[in-house]
């Protein structure tokens, strides 16, 4: 992917070439022109590759940067939210000071007034003398200016891991001595008389306003991404409006780490160069918003690829949906509508998705415990469904598989949803509507345990009309159970007489749920059910063909 960057910069232009950070960092410590080339690096690509290769490890490279580019890289990876992470800035100036104390104090000179005094206000206790302010006991270490008017105790280091901040300052403090008495005086006068909250939240004002010039948008602006909208929507047919992007947003650096969509690779490379690099820049943007949403723009790059990835995959089921998943049509919907709309497209897919399930569960009047004791993978389904943004769990595609990830495929969101449909039919089944087991004081055993053993109970006593299995499970029924079924080779198999036999009994317990399932025929709540039986008797064959003996009763409470 073409994205792009500084025209008077090549080595920034070559880092999505790069497989290696090292080598790219060789690359510019042996460039002609070194200095230049540093500061042409947009803070956040030079961000990516000083923390890919290791701070300690790129101090030749710090020392060339700017003091703009430091604030700009402290802006990026030194704030939680809108707090100072101090042992984070604590590494970085010590690493400044480590790698050129004179050119590190040059640096923080030229960062905002207010951090530094938070800096201060933070890590030291300012006496003035002239107000008769003494400190008590002995001092370790402190600075006394010039003209002995303010002591500067800084507080001991290892009580508050911050990484050497005291040391850096106190360096910073004693090389203003020899240059500039009335900014010491000014920062003085500032740490003593301002609230550290005051001072906190007038950098992070500053900060914020240079994210938005580096391509990151504020909060409330990154979520209008993550909106609802019906994908089926007309108002989707709008006309395509380039995002305005600052100049220095139009960087390389994040799709140098993002994974390449090869559906949105062709898409691109099918319209012209000017609407391709008009589309990269809104694509830089998507991944910033989604970014600032996911990590509160707190810049981690494992967190960046994550949501580049995140971004990339659900705008490609925006496109792919709206395409009705006809490549030839990608490049069209890519022109006409702008990233983030084909985000929100995809995004609000799952969403509906969500809202879907919700319902169910409300119709269906199904509790928590009820759901919780969902048989696996389905639980597993409904928990990743459930979170602030939708995953899919990967058992459904891969049996190997057990974890979360991102909607990647149309088909992902099909399986899901026929995941979640059969989910809450059989959490009625077994809950509310039909079996009606009491999950709030059976907390033990999932929906699949109580099902099979109701059919199975129902099978050796017909009569019976208590539902609750597990009351009703003796070890004679269990042994009647066990001789019934046939040996055939090393597996014990239900003949096909009681197959047939319990069908029925299911068919019936699904016509309990016909009040509660409307919109569905008789037909298709008994063709679910019966579905349903044929897995639970499946794990019983399964089970007692590993046995050489008739079980107790205790072992069909842990049958599944």
């Amino acid at each position: 992917m073409h994205i792009v960057s500084r025209p008077n910069s090549t080595l920034t232009q070559s880092v999505k070439r790069e497989n290696s950070s090292k080598i790219l960092l060789d690359r510019i410590l042996s460039s002609e022109n070194t200095i230049q080339v540093v500061r042409d690096m947009p803070s956040p690509s030079l961000l990516l590759l000083i923390k890919d290769v290791g701070l300690a490890d790129t101090m030749e490279l710090l020392e060339l940067m700017s003091a703009n580019q430091i604030q700009e890289h402290l802006d990026l990876d030194v704030w939680v939210g809108d707090r100072i992470n101090f042992k984070s800035i604590g590494e970085w100036l010590q690493t400044l000071f480590a790698a050129n104390a004179r050119k590190a104090v040059q640096q923080m000179h030229g960062l905002d007034f207010d951090l530094i005094c938070f800096l201060f206000k933070s890590h030291a206790t300012i006496f003035d003398t002239q107000e008769g302010e003494e400190p008590i006991g002995n001092l370790d270490l402190h600075t006394i200016t010039p003209d002995r008017r303010y002591i500067v105790a800084f507080y001991e280091e290892e009580a508050h891991e911050t990484n050497g901040i005291g040391h850096s300052l106190k360096a910073y403090l004693e090389s203003l001595y020899e240059r500039d008495l009335r900014f010491v005086f000014l920062l003085m006068e500032a740490v003593r008389h301002e609230t550290a909250s005051s001072l906190e939240e007038s950098a992070y004002d500053f900060r914020r306003t240079r994210l938005a010039d580096m391509g990151f948008p504020e909060l409330e602006q990154a979520l209008s991404v993550f909106s609802y909208q019906d994908p089926d929507s007309a108002a989707l047919q709008t006309t395509y409006e380039a995002n305005k992007l600052p100049p220095q947003a139009a960087t390389n650096f994040i799709m140098q780490i993002v994974p390449q969509n090869q559906n949105i690779n062709h898409a691109l490379q099918s319209l012209d160069q000017e609407r391709r690099e008009q589309i990269e820049h809104a694509l830089i943007y998507l991944v910033n918003q989604v970014f600032v949403v996911r990590n509160g723009g707190n810049f981690d790059l494992e967190t960046m690829k994550k949501s580049g990835d995140f971004a990339m995959a659900t705008l490609n089921l925006g496109l792919r949906y709206l395409s009705k998943d006809k490549p030839e049509e990608f490049g069209f919907w890519l022109s006409k509508l702008s990233p983030q709309q084909l985000f929100r497209t995809g995004f609000s897919l799952l969403i509906k998705l969500q809202r879907q399930w919700r319902a169910l569960v409300r119709a269906q009047n199904l509790s928590q415990a009820t759901i919780a004791a969902l048989d696996f993978p389905l639980k597993e389904v409904v928990e990743g469904i459930n979170r602030r943004i939708p995953s899919f769990f990967c058992n459904l595609t891969d049996h190997k598989n057990a974890a979360h990830r991102t909607f990647s495929e149309l088909t992902e969101v099909a399986l899901t949803a026929r995941a979640l449909s059969q989910s809450a039919f059989r959490a009625s089944l077994v809950g509310p509507h039909g079996l009606a087991v009491d999950f709030e004081k059976n907390l033990d055993h999932c929906h699949g345990v109580y099902f099979a053993t109701y059919l199975c109970n129902q099978l050796i006593s017909p009569e019976s009309s208590v539902k609750d299995p597990l009351q009703k499970f003796s070890d004679e029924m269990l042994e009647g159970l066990f001789n019934r079924l046939e040996k055939i080779a090393e597996m014990r198999k239900f003949t096909q007489a009681d197959k047939m036999r319990i069908y029925e009994t299911a068919k019936v317990l699904a016509k309990s749920l016909q009040a509660a399932w409307p919109k569905q025929s008789l037909s298709e709540l008994e063709s679910k059910a019966v579905s349903y039986a044929d897995i639970v008797l499946g794990a019983v064959e399964a089970e007692f063909s590993r046995l050489s003996h008739a079980p107790s009763k205790q072992f069909i409470t842990s049958l599944l």
